[in-house]
């Protein structure tokens, strides 16, 4: 009799093991898709930052060439420094494209009889028509 449940004992005990060892598989499994998941998260990670980081610099690029279009526009009309003010902030938005008709190529070709609040309400007007 004792030798019987003893072999009862044991063979629930080894039951107990291979569920054990099943649910140690199925631990496995689930860390190794996360580790996967990990990795794959992280090298999206680097792209989005590598793209945030070239769009940044874009943006200050387009920016500076802006301002130096604004300033190339005032030089222009002025024809001396002494007219010159500094250049009145603008809301930020994104350049027209090369395709638009009024590109900043056309911006510069501007005649130097309109106004420069003319030129930046026609322009900003072409920006938010662009936009929409």
């Amino acid at each position: 009799m004792e030798l019987e449940k003893e072999l009862e004992v044991i063979s629930e005990h080894e039951e107990k093991i291979k569920r054990y060892e099943r649910r140690i598989e199925e631990l496995k499994a689930i860390v190794g898709r996360k580790a996967d998941l990990e990795r794959q998260l992280s090298s999206e990670h680097r792209a989005l930052k590598e793209t945030l980081d070239k769009q940044s610099t874009e943006k200050k690029r387009l920016s500076m060439e802006n301002e130096e279009l604004v300033w190339k526009l005032q030089q222009s009309e002025c024809g001396s420094p002494v007219c010159l003010t500094p250049p009145t902030p603008t809301r930020t938005t994104r350049m027209p494209s090369p395709t638009n008709s009024f590109s900043r190529t056309n911006l510069l070709r501007l005649s130097s009889s309109e106004s420069h609040d003319n030129v930046f309400m026609s322009y900003e007007q072409k920006m938010d028509q662009s936009l929409n």
